[in-house]
């Protein structure tokens, strides 16, 4: 899955209100430059463990490539 911008904050809802079927279903999201927040913090236990290896955020960076 991949949310850009405000589509951060829809996937992050998608996400909390159906945890179980995501975990089973999607293998990484990935936030570009997104406002997803913090959402992670609401996880416990093997939830919280699958959204901190399975979610990233990209931001913008100022830095040349390579």
């Amino acid at each position: 899955m991949i949310a850009h911008s405000a589509g951060g904050g829809c996937a992050s809802s998608i996400i909390s209100k159906h945890l179980e079927y995501c975990v089973e279903k999607v293998k990484f999201v990935a936030f570009t430059d997104a406002c997803q927040g913090s959402f992670d913090s609401g996880f416990k236990g093997k939830n919280k463990e699958w959204v901190v290896s399975s979610c990233l955020a990209l931001d913008a960076s100022s830095k040349e490539l390579g």
